[in-house]
């Protein structure tokens, strides 16, 4: 997978919690397309991998760093501008996204949700929405959220940290948000 992604960006690996056998899925954004293996049984009942690929459109990365630092009260802190909060899609929306994703969308930064969703519409939903976040209560070490469409591919990765003081409402994201044009889709 790392070699069909390219330089690897970020990647998450979990137990697919609907495989009979507990195997493992993986999702792999590159530099070169974004990767998901998922684990399969074919037609003789052999255990396999489909994978699905987005390659990206050469040149086409772009980066935009989010970071978010509410005060206490929910309001911005003093030295940064304050931002309007971004319109979710209504879950199960024509835009592709379940209540569940996008209830997970609706955890992240205004910024963060409106360059994830920007490139998404109707007429061009998102067809894969994969997330995985690892750490404690008051602190993620690692987050990453990724919107696939026919189109684009968007990502925020980065990390989240609950100061003391505040809530998850409040809490204080670094992120950087990717978005690539997709050239091919391979698989799905």
């Amino acid at each position: 997978m790392a070699e069909l992604a390219g330089d690897v960006i970020e990647w998450f690996a979990s137990y697919d919690p609907f495989s009979r056998e507990s195997r493992p899925r993986a999702v792999v954004l590159g530099t070169r397309a974004l990767c998901i293996a998922e684990p399969r049984i074919d037609a003789t009942g052999r255990a396999v991998y489909e994978l699905n690929r987005y390659v990206f459109a050469p040149s086409s990365h772009k980066t935009i760093p989010v970071e978010h630092r509410p005060g206490a009260g929910g309001g911005e802190a003093p030295r940064v501008a304050s931002q309007p909060r971004a319109n979710l899609p209504r879950p199960n929306s024509a835009i592709g996204l379940s209540s569940r994703e996008t209830g997970q969308l609706g955890n992240l930064p205004p910024r963060a949700q409106e360059l994830l969703l920007a490139p998404f519409s109707s007429g061009d939903p998102v067809r894969r929405c994969e997330y995985w976040y690892s750490g404690r209560a008051n602190r993620l070490d690692m987050y990453m959220f990724v919107l696939a469409g026919r189109h684009f591919v968007t990502a925020a990765i980065g990390t989240q940290q609950v100061p003391v003081g505040h809530s998850v409402a409040t809490a204080h994201w670094n992120l950087t948000c990717h978005r690539m044009a997709v050239d091919r889709v391979v698989g799905s």
